[in-house]
């Protein structure tokens, strides 16, 4: 087996640091700051524009990740158990925001005002899936950084 090439490791907790950096700046700070600062329609209609970056940011990350220790894989430079401890847990975040963004946002923009009880059950698994997503992702730098 090859040395671990740095340079694939680096750019692997760099595609993860600006997912989860995303991830916990849109959910603890900005999300609330629109809430507080805008009213409910306004911010509703900020909210359906970022959401979109929001998750493509997510998306583009994680096949950054994915295809960075598939690269290391395939040169022979990452042992299989390291790669599927960096691997796995991309893979599960992955899952979380695509289940997010394809099926639970439009589901919820389609019942917001319609029915609000299923709206915050929907509301409240998006939030779950989110935070799964953090734990995910912190799992992914531990595998990176820890030998």
């Amino acid at each position: 087996m090859e040395e671990d090439p740095p340079v694939l490791r680096l750019l692997f907790v760099c595609a993860i640091a600006v997912w989860l950096g995303s991830v916990i700046s849109f959910s603890y700070v900005v999300l609330p700051a629109i809430h507080r600062e805008h009213a409910p329609g306004d911010a509703t209609d900020l909210l359906r524009r970022l959401f979109s970056r929001y998750y493509t940011t997510g998306t583009a990350c994680g096949f950054v990740a994915l295809a960075i220790v598939s690269l290391a894989r395939a040169a022979h430079a990452l042992p299989l158990g390291e790669a599927l401890r960096m691997g796995l847990p991309v893979a599960g975040s992955l899952v979380c925001s695509l289940s997010a963004q394809q099926l639970l946002l439009p589901r919820m923009r389609a019942v917001r005002e319609s029915q609000p009880a299923l709206y915050e059950r929907l509301h409240a698994i998006s939030a779950m899936l989110n935070s799964t997503v953090i734990a995910l992702l912190f799992l992914a730098l531990a595998g990176a950084v820890m030998r």
